[in-house]
C-alpha cells in the first residue's frame, strides 16, 4: 500500500482543476473582492473517484486548493508589482526565487532529520516519551 493512496493521474487532475478554475474564480475576485472557495468541489470529486481512501482524499484536496491560492497570489503579487513600477521579469524570478528556496529548506530538514535522529523509523527502538516517529 502506498503511503498516500493517491495515483499520478489524481496528481494531475488537481493540476487540470486548478488551471480550469484559475481564471473564473480569478476574475470573480478581481471585480467583486470576493472569492469562492473550490475545497468543497475538489473534496467531492475525489470523494466520488476514490471513496473509502482518507489520505488521497486529503492529498487531493491540499494539492489543488494550496496550488489554487498560491497561484492567485502570485497574481495579486504581479499585479502590485506592475502598479509599482517593478519589471514583470524581475518580480517573477522574486517569485520563482522565494518558492523554491523554502521548498529546499524543508526538504533538506525533513532529510537531515531522518539521518540525524537514530532509530527514528523503529518507534521500538526510541526512548520511552519520545516525540519522533516515521510514517
Amino acid at each position: 500500500m502506498k503511503l498516500t493512496q493517491l495515483r499520478y493521474w489524481g496528481v494531475l487532475l488537481a493540476c487540470a482543476l486548478v488551471v480550469l478554475f484559475l481564471l473564473p474564480e480569478g476574475v470573480m475576485e478581481a471585480t467583486t473582492g470576493q472569492g469562492f472557495s473550490t475545497k468543497l468541489l475538489l473534496e467531492i470529486i475525489i470523494g466520488y473517484l476514490q471513496s473509502g481512501k482518507p489520505i488521497a482524499n486529503i492529498t487531493f484536496t491540499t494539492y489543488g486548493s494550496t496550488a489554487l491560492i498560491t497561484a492567485k497570489f502570485f497574481i495579486v503579487q504581479l499585479k502590485l508589482a506592475h502598479y509599482m513600477k517593478i519589471p514583470p521579469k524581475v518580480m517573477f524570478l522574486i517569485q520563482i526565487l522565494g518558492s523554491l528556496l523554502p521548498c529546499l529548506v524543508s526538504f533538506s530538514v525533513g532529510w537531515w532529520f531522518l539521518y540525524s535522529v537514530k532509530n527514528i523509523c523503529h518507534p521500538e527502538l526510541l526512548p520511552k516519551g519520545s516525540p519522533w516517529t516515521c510514517s
